[in-house]
């Protein structure tokens, strides 16, 4: 009996360190407040951040099948059938500037016997656009092409390469009186979307071609210049 109120004195002590150790402090919410705030930003940040590496695999996946694709297309540019040279820049147009490492082989074939593959190149090095650049003296020598369609596609496609407007304005504006009517309205259309460069070459036209129906196409393709034909306005009517 003596060691009982030893033995209750034990147990409250030992019930008051549980207690103690069991209760959450102030200071102890705290911590563990913050330990959870940390969690939920560090999960959002994944989580936020899951799309964009998704879509970045998803994008580098994309471009690795569009260039294998563009690879094996350009192979088939060689190929001896005629149909299949067409169809192959045709589709290598379709990839636009992820087509970009096809610019020399198309170039290549746009001294192909089949007027038909020629036209083809011709538009494929259009739509590519400017990463084709180095097209433009080849483009421009193909203006001479003697198929009419051919020159018209030529025509069109110098048309979206306005950072070489210097050469090709020239080169255009002596299509302007060219025998077939297509290949003079589409010379007047990509001169007219050419800007400065070609109201220098379209003034000298209407100034000096003896030709009147060649001086209203040029006339034409000065009012598709826009602000530029209007500039031009004061030396033309003086």
């Amino acid at each position: 009996m003596d060691s009982l109120p030893h033995i209750l004195a034990v147990d409250e002590e030992t019930s008051h360190n549980r207690d103690y150790f069991m209760a959450p402090t102030e200071m102890s919410k705290t911590v563990l407040f913050q330990i959870t705030a940390q969690i939920c930003v560090v999960t959002t940040t994944l989580l936020m951040g899951l799309p964009f590496c998704l879509r970045s695999v998803s994008a580098d996946t994309s471009h690795e099948i569009a260039q294998t694709n563009v690879r094996v297309l350009i192979e088939d540019l060689g190929d001896q059938d005629p149909h299949k040279r067409r169809t192959a820049a045709e589709n290598l147009g379709g990839f636009g500037r992820s087509a970009k490492i096809a610019v020399r082989p198309l170039v290549g074939i746009l001294n192909d016997k089949v007027a038909d593959v020629r036209a083809s190149a011709a538009d494929a090095l259009g739509r590519i656009g400017a990463d084709a650049n180095v097209a433009v003296p080849a483009l421009i020598q193909s203006l001479g092409d003697p198929e009419p369609a051919v020159r018209s596609t030529v025509t069109a496609s110098l048309n979206q390469f306005p950072r070489k407007a210097g050469i090709i304005a020239p080169a255009l504006a002596a299509l302007l009186d060219d025998p077939d009517e297509s290949v003079r309205f589409a010379a007047a259309t990509s001169l007219g979307g050419l800007g400065s460069e070609a109201v220098i070459v379209l003034r000298d036209v209407l100034q000096q071609h003896p030709v009147s129906s060649v001086r209203v196409t040029a006339l034409s393709a000065l009012g598709s210049t826009g602000i530029y034909a209007e500039r031009a306005l004061p030396e033309l009517l003086a």
